[in-house]
Order: structure tokens, then sequence, then C-alpha cells
């Protein structure tokens, strides 16, 4: 694994501790409510003592649910499996020990529930499995209240709504902390990518400094001085500087090498060709939209190649298309008609387009 995939798998467990943290918050919390309540009510209940024995298995209950999410390192629906079933036997097992209604705190695991249906809402993964869950538990209420103390079943509908809101909030909350968890991890990978290219490019660009100011120079100075008096040695020393300066104005790039090749070309026939297409080395198009941009630019640069003249040519790329522009900076002869047209032709199908104004300039574009 990779320092960035590191990076990105530690920031997802940042997020999902937080999410945790959360609800063990919330469990206590109801744990620790209920348990202060209860010595309150002590003497409402027909069997105090199994009282604390039903306290005692809530807080069982609730070490078993957070040991899972802790092995797990998050809130999972394996804790379900206890919460579920837990709740209804709690509410049935504590109406049971309750003589009377309406209960009050007596009924201690009806508030209790209330507030651990937001947990379970939060180990849930759709909307209708939230709605179940809550209607589990306020059907358990139900028949508590209804078994042991006769209660009309349609009175005790007015928990449903409690139950059901709190449980869709437990899953809306953590569905949207998700969906920003997601975004938060995409923006930190974009960044992490983004730096990673970033020092990648700056060392590229460090070697080809140290390329260019120690080897470059020297092989240039070199090919056009008086030291070497052989013919033949001081054609293989231009050779070979020019050959340089195409690999550091290219920075050995694929997408360089594209309209470099028709440069030399175009150079080879007679014309000076000023090439600059550092940004759309740094942006890296289309490789087949910029290599039909590369054949419309050779059919128009060879059809000047013939007239001495020279042009600046110039790249530039944004979200929508790749620019080239062709400026004749001496001579006036413009492209001779038939290779206009072809390389108009060529570029429509790409989707790109041209435009020759009498200077003599053209603009070339395709999509990006």
């Amino acid at each position: 694994m990779t320092l960035r995939d590191r990076y990105i798998a530690a920031l997802d467990g940042a997020l999902a501790q937080a999410a945790l943290l959360i609800a063990v918050v919330i469990r206590l919390s109801a744990l620790a409510v209920v348990a202060f309540a209860v010595p309150f009510v002590w003497r409402k209940f027909s069997e105090p003592a199994l009282a604390l024995v039903l306290l005692a298995g809530l807080a069982l209950c609730t070490c078993v649910v957070l040991l899972i999410w802790r092995r797990a390192g998050m809130v999972t629906r394996a804790g379900l499996a206890v919460d579920i079933p837990m709740g209804p036997a709690a509410m049935l097992a504590n109406a049971s020990i309750t003589p009377y209604w309406p209960q009050g705190w007596s009924f201690f695991t009806f508030p209790y529930t209330v507030l651990l249906s937001l947990t379970l809402g939060m180990a849930v993964r759709s909307a209708l499995g939230a709605v179940l869950a809550g209607l589990t538990w306020s059907g358990g209420y139900t028949l508590a209240v209804s078994v042991f103390h006769h209660v009309d079943p349609v009175a005790t509908l007015g928990v449903v709504p409690g139950y059901v809101a709190y449980t869709v909030i437990g899953w809306a909350a953590v569905r949207a902390q998700r969906r920003a968890d997601a975004e938060i991890v995409e923006a930190r990978r974009r960044e992490v990518t983004s730096a990673t290219q970033l020092a990648v490019e700056r060392e590229r660009h460090r070697h080809v400094r140290a390329l260019h100011d120690r080897i470059l120079q020297t092989l240039e100075a070199l090919a056009y001085s008086d030291l070497i008096t052989d013919q033949n040695q001081r054609e293989v020393v231009r050779s070979r500087a020019a050959w340089l300066r195409r690999l550091v104005e290219t920075e050995a790039t694929p997408v360089g090498n594209d309209l470099h090749r028709v440069a030399e070309e175009a150079r080879a026939a007679g014309l000076s060709v000023d090439l600059h297409d550092r940004r759309l080395r740094a942006e890296r198009p289309n490789e087949k939209n910029l290599a039909v941009l590369a054949g419309a630019a050779r059919t128009l640069l060879l059809s000047l190649a013939d007239h001495n003249q020279a042009v600046v040519v110039r790249a530039d790329i944004d979200d929508a298309k790749v620019l080239l522009t062709i400026l004749v900076t001496r001579g006036t002869t413009p492209p001779d008609a038939e290779s206009v047209v072809r390389a108009r032709e060529t570029l429509i199908a790409a989707g790109g387009g041209l435009l020759l104004e009498p200077d003599p300039y053209a603009e070339l574009w395709v999509p990006a």
C-alpha cells in the first residue's frame, strides 16, 4: 500500500470513528438516564429485585453491542441481532413488574428504547429498514401494555410516530454523513493526486533544467564553435544537440511529440517553426482528438513550407477545446485553398473547426 492509499484509508477510518463515537454516547447516555431514574421509582415495582435484573440485562446488551461495534470499528448491522429482539423483550419484562397503568418512569424501558432507536436507525442501510425497525419496537410497546395492562392497542398508536421518526432520523443522519464523507474522501483523493502529480512535474522540470543548463548548452556551443574542425564530427554533435533539445522541449511525453513531429517535418520542408505547447503537455488532452489536430496542422504548415516563411505555433487548452494558433511572422503567402479545405473537413469531422484570417493567421480547434 502506497503512502497515498494509507492516507486515504486513515481518513475513511477517522470518519467512521466519528459516527461510532456519536452512537456510543447515545447508548451510554440512555443507560445512564434510566439507571439514575430507577431508584426514584423503586417502590412502584411489584418485584424491585427484578427491576435491577432487567437494568443489568440492558447494561449487558449495551456492552455486547458496543463490543461488536468496537471490533468492526464502526456502527454495523451485526448489532441489530441483539437490539431488535432486546427492545420488545425488555418492554414485556418491564410491563410485567409494574402493577398499574400509566407507569411513568417505572416503565423505564420505554424512554430507553426511544433514545436507542436513534442508534437502531444508524445501523440500518435503507429507509425501509429504519421504518421496520421502528415499527418492531413500537409493536413491542403495544404488545407489552396490552398483555399486562389490558390497554386498547389503538390507544398505543401514539408511540409509533416517535419510534419510527427516531429510527428514520438516525438513518438519514448517517446517510447524509456517508455522502459528505464520500465527498470529503474524494476531495482529499484529488488533492493527494494533484500534489503527487505536481511533485512529479517539479522533479521532471528539475531534470529538464539540468539537461538544458549542463549538457544541451555545451553541445550547442561545441556544434557552432571552431573547437571541432572535423565537419562530420560537427554534424554528429549538431544532431545530438538537436535530439536533446527536442527531448527537453517535449519532456519526453507522447503529447508533446505529436505536434513536435509535425513541427520537425515542416522544418525539414523549409519552414521556420517556433512551437509553444507547454500548456498542452501539462493538461494531457484526448489523444485521438490531438492526433486529428496535429494532422490538420501538418496540412497547413506543409502548404506554407515552399515560401521561405516563418510561423509561431501556440497550443492551449481549456475545459471545452484544444486550440492551436498559427501566425505567420515572416512572409505573407497564405496556405493554399485545397489544404485549408482538407484541414477544415478533418477538424469538423472530429467536432472541431478552423478559422483562417488574411494576416495570414489560423485557429484550429478540437474538443478536449
